[in-house]
């Protein structure tokens, strides 16, 4: 961990494509999602938080996937659709 000022701490939070989560970046996650319970009341606050970050690596890879194809009728050709 980097300590940025007295009162903020940078945690980098590392998770490969495959979902496999680093140990400390995990941790990081579930103390904000404990965090959003006790604010909000929502016991399953964490689990949502997960979830939202799973979509956000889906969406990334889906980005990264469509940056390398071709456009337009190409696309038809090349994957038969």
């Amino acid at each position: 961990m980097y300590f940025l000022k007295v009162r903020l701490i940078f945690a980098p939070i590392a998770v490969e494509t495959m979902e496999v989560w680093a140990k400390e970046g995990l941790k990081v996650i579930e103390n904000i999602g404990q965090r959003m319970t006790l604010f909000t009341g929502e016991k399953r606050a964490t689990n949502f938080l997960l979830q939202r970050h799973s979509l956000a690596i889906q969406r990334g890879n889906v980005a990264a996937v469509l940056g390398t194809i071709l456009a337009g009728k190409q696309l038809e050709k090349t994957y038969l659709i």
